[in-house]
């Protein structure tokens, strides 16, 4: 579903993305509460719809 190449770190007041591109870093920083709390519930919407495909956290693992 998603081809996430890029960390992506999601901190409650930033959000920082980083990646490499031929060898040299690269990183952006966004600093503001709304932006955060939006990305952190695409990703907890988005780990919820996710197949499991293993027992990595036991059956009680579930973001909320």
């Amino acid at each position: 579903m998603l081809n996430i190449q890029n960390e992506i770190i999601i901190l409650p007041k930033r959000i920082l993305l980083y990646s490499f591109q031929e060898e040299e870093p690269l990183g952006i920083e966004i600093i503001g509460q709304s932006y955060s709390q939006m990305l952190s519930q695409m990703f907890k919407i988005i780990w919820n719809q996710a197949e499991i495909v293993d027992d990595f956290g036991g059956e009680d693992f579930l973001m909320l």
